[in-house]
């Protein structure tokens, strides 16, 4: 049979390679030897005959088209390797720009939300699972805003109450709406003011009066939102707060804002004894508890960050009215209404009238 050989084999050359070759493994005894040449795409097989002892076969078949199929397959595969790292690389692009970087800007954003921070937003303009996602958390962020500002008027209870029975003179509506176009709620107002602050203030550096400032409105605020309290506003360096009026017990709501005011005394004297011991000066406050209904309303648009809240009614006007008159009962300078007085039988005799004012203000006795 014709055998076919690649252009570049040399009979002469080759064909003496493999008799060499076959002859050296037929004197070794080492039955059948091949070799496979490359660079010349064959493969030279030398057998020992069987029938004519002494005599070398040697065959030469032409293998460079394996070597061709292996090289394509071989670069085929490379091929594939390279557009697989480069596939991996862009989709390791588009997960980061479709899905993790939104879900960091997320994150940061709830991080921002759980320091308080309810003006940031994380909402992703986009109409798969993940955008509506983010714009549900936007929606979230924007009713968390918007109790802390109710919240900073009227206690929990009061909003909980509210949501769940209405107020009958709005007719229902949300919570934000009744609140909004305003609403009627009995309350325990409580106004503390700091004696002699604006002389303070022209006699001590701004430091001293903003570190002192904080302070009392950090250990002030903590004992009053203990005492189911809310806090309204602090104004300049007053406090204003309200308790919901519970009508099922009005003498817990009494004894709770009473507390809270005794409270407050006691803690600035822990604070002067702190203050004295670092060499500053002591200060002085007042405390006063007015009983009856107000008026909350919004003022402002509810969609504004500048939307705020206003308490109007007598009880704020009385209770910085009788926080002034704490200055004439040094040694325990809490003064109520004497509504809240007749809800606090179990003070007995403690409570007197504020001489010159028996009918307005009730004090504690002087022991």
């Amino acid at each position: 049979e014709k055998i076919h050989l690649p252009p570049s084999y040399s009979i002469e050359k080759d064909y003496s390679e493999g008799a060499l070759l076959t002859a050296k493994a037929a004197s070794k005894g080492l039955g059948s030897v091949f070799r496979v040449f490359q660079e010349k795409g064959i493969l030279i097989v030398a057998v020992q005959s069987q029938s004519f002892p002494g005599k070398i076969v040697v065959g030469v078949e032409n293998i460079a088209h394996i070597f061709e199929e292996i090289q394509t397959k071989f670069w085929l595969l490379v091929g594939l390797l390279i557009l697989s790292v480069i596939s991996i690389f862009f989709l390791g692009l588009v997960t980061s720009s479709r899905i993790v970087t939104p879900i960091t800007h997320v994150k940061r954003g709830l991080d921002a939300v759980a320091i308080g921070n309810f003006d940031v937003r994380v909402g992703i303009p986009r109409s798969d699972e993940l955008g509506q996602l983010t714009q549900a958390f936007d929606q979230m962020i924007k009713e968390l805003d918007r109790r802390k500002r109710l919240t900073t008027i009227v206690s929990e209870t009061t909003l909980d109450a509210m949501a769940k029975h209405g107020d009958s003179d709005l007719q229902g509506g949300s919570l934000a709406d009744r609140l909004t176009q305003g609403s009627r709620v009995s309350v325990i107002f409580l106004v503390s003011d700091i004696r002699n602050f604006t002389t303070l203030c022209e006699s001590q550096p701004v430091k001293v009066i903003t570190s002192l400032l904080n302070n009392h409105f950090d250990r002030m605020s903590e004992i009053i939102g203990a005492h189911g309290g809310r806090i309204n506003k602090f104004i300049g360096d007053a406090i204003n707060a309200l308790f919901y009026l519970n009508e099922n017990d009005r003498q817990e709501t009494a004894k709770r804002a009473i507390e809270t005011g005794l409270e407050m005394l006691n803690s600035l004297r822990k604070i002067n004894l702190s203050r004295a011991q670092s060499g500053l000066f002591p200060y002085s406050i007042g405390v006063g508890l007015a009983m009856g209904e107000v008026i909350m309303g919004g003022l402002g648009d509810p969609r504004s960050p500048y939307f705020d809240h206003a308490v109007m009614g007598s009880p704020v006007k009385d209770a910085s009215w009788l926080e002034s008159l704490s200055k004439l009962v040094p040694h325990c300078p809490l003064v109520m209404c004497p509504k809240i007085a007749r809800l606090a039988p179990w003070l007995g005799d403690k409570l007197v009238p504020l001489r010159d004012y028996d009918e307005k203000a009730v004090v504690f006795r002087h022991s």
